[in-house]
């Protein structure tokens, strides 16, 4: 039975930043450069959490009109070959039908969707692996249960205190990252295993 990789969707398979910040300036909003998203919740020191939260909705209800990142659909494919993929996203749970158009549409490969303000209960579910997210806190919380926690280097994480988790460049980075640290390694510890059975 395969073991379980939790991939989020925000910033990790597409630019959901971007989105924001059109959804925000067509509103009247200012909105932060990437740079300036120096945490998670920059976004709510220039547009107070309540109408920031009605954007977020909105984007979510509307991702179909954008594209995944170029490597998303070749990383999941990998992914799924390997683990079972839950595809998780920290949203309003009623844009779950959206998401999981916007999966199909664009040939994302999945195993399970889950969709809340707490990824984090997925956390203990047994064979639970890989975390692959952009929060900190999503990350630092995959790391406290014994996940091997993943990211895409984003200004909101790069700079977290105590970081002892990894970022990277790109989704291939990643995949590289588990083809090397993590699935060499199992696929060693198989052969040494079996070679024990047979003595």
């Amino acid at each position: 039975m395969k073991q379980t990789a939790i991939v989020d969707v925000d910033e990790t398979l597409w630019g959901f930043n971007d989105a924001l910040r059109d959804c925000a300036i067509s509103h009247g909003y200012p909105f932060p450069t990437m740079e300036q998203c120096t945490h998670w919740n920059s976004v709510y020191e220039f547009i107070p959490k309540p109408e920031a939260i009605k954007l977020f909705d909105e984007v979510h209800d509307n991702q179909c009109q954008y594209a995944p990142f170029p490597d998303a659909r070749g990383f999941l494919r990998f992914m799924r070959k390997h683990f079972y993929v839950i595809i998780a996203s920290h949203r309003n749970p009623n844009s779950l039908m959206e998401l999981t158009r916007w999966l199909k549409i664009n040939d994302l490969p999945y195993d399970g969707i889950h969709v809340s303000f707490d990824k984090s209960s997925l956390f203990t579910t047994p064979r639970a692996r890989i975390v692959i997210d952009d929060r900190d806190e999503t990350l630092r919380k995959g790391m406290d249960a014994g996940l091997v926690a993943l990211g895409l280097r984003r200004p909101w994480n790069q700079n977290s205190k105590d970081r002892d988790y990894l970022l990277f460049e790109s989704l291939r980075e990643i995949q590289r990252y588990i083809e090397k640290n993590i699935l060499s390694i199992e696929g060693e510890m198989n052969v040494i295993n079996v070679g024990f059975l047979r003595v």
